[in-house]
């Protein structure tokens, strides 16, 4: 998946003209729910992962910012979305000419969504979201950088880290297929971690995943990595053949770091340290939840 994002009137149109006239991947431009707008965005990368994709999950963090007639999305959930992208190699093609550029092709125009008053926060928050993002990025202004030269490393790049993450398919997996690593454990993939007919480790936008990644970001985990998420249950019938798997997958992977959900868990995979997990803590413990976050950033 290569995501082609930017500011109104940087040149989008134009760059997805040259990207159909002159590459055999077709573009596709997803749809926009007005609801349920994370829960579609963290299951709708299957149906978009073959083409490079006109704007995603960007610009529905980044305009409802600075448009104040649309909710914005909290902050964690940017990461949450980006877990749930990771298997399939996404890359960022940032389209970012300069402020003048943006108010010059503004004014060619005449165009009435975005007021030449509202530019300053439109890159503010744009830049802002690129910047926190886990997903590789090259920045590609028109006038400035050669347009063969941005699309060939963006295209490189999703190859490299598509075939990277290949192995990793087989294990359910969410987040970053990167060795070193923090890695998360589950016990089994919730009913809500289902959609679009794959299942993903902890990636759901409601109960105990959304908590996870809620909490991780207040952690300060996400301003630095981003971890790799996995279940012990794989479909297997008995503990011998789930902990062979994951024993596979902790080969590959080479985490620093293991951090199992449940002390059951830690004791089942006999390495790593454990945390209560979050489904614990928002049902036993739903009015507080800092000394969870706090132990979360100890062992780290």
């Amino acid at each position: 998946m290569i995501i082609i994002e930017g500011p109104d009137a940087a040149g989008k149109t134009t760059f997805v003209k040259w990207l159909r006239e002159n590459m055999e991947v077709g573009v596709q431009k997803s749809y926009y729910p007005k609801v349920n707008q994370l829960s579609y965005y963290l299951h709708s990368s299957t149906i978009y992962g073959g083409f490079f994709q006109e704007r995603y999950y960007l610009s529905e963090i980044v305009y409802p910012r600075f448009k104040k007639n649309r909710e914005a999305m909290e902050d964690w959930k940017q990461f949450l979305i980006e877990a749930s992208l990771m298997q399939n190699g996404p890359v960022i093609i940032y389209l970012r000419p300069e402020k003048e550029t943006i108010l010059e092709n503004l004014r060619i125009r005449g165009d009435d969504y975005i007021s030449e008053e509202e530019v300053d926060d439109m890159l503010h928050w744009y830049d802002w979201a690129i910047e926190r993002s886990h997903v590789p990025h090259f920045n590609y202004d028109y006038k400035k950088d050669d347009v063969e030269a941005v699309v060939e490393k963006a295209t490189d790049q999703h190859i490299m880290d598509f075939d990277e993450y290949d192995p990793f398919r087989y294990f359910l997996s969410s987040g970053s297929a990167k060795p070193g690593g923090i890695m998360f454990i589950g016990e089994d993939p919730s009913d809500k971690s289902v959609g679009e007919g794959f299942i993903r480790a902890f990636i759901s936008d409601k109960g105990s995943s959304a908590f996870l990644h809620e909490s991780i970001a207040k952690a300060g985990i996400y301003d630095k990595e981003m971890p790799y998420f996995t279940n012990f249950g794989k479909g297997f019938d008995n503990d011998n053949d789930k902990l062979e798997v994951l024993n596979n997958e902790i080969d590959y992977l080479k985490p620093r770091k293991i951090i199992c959900l449940d002390k059951i868990m830690h004791q089942k995979i006999g390495q790593g340290e454990y945390l209560e997990h979050p489904a614990y803590v928002k049902r036993f413990h739903s009015k507080d939840h800092d000394w969870w976050i706090e132990k979360l950033k100890d062992l780290i």
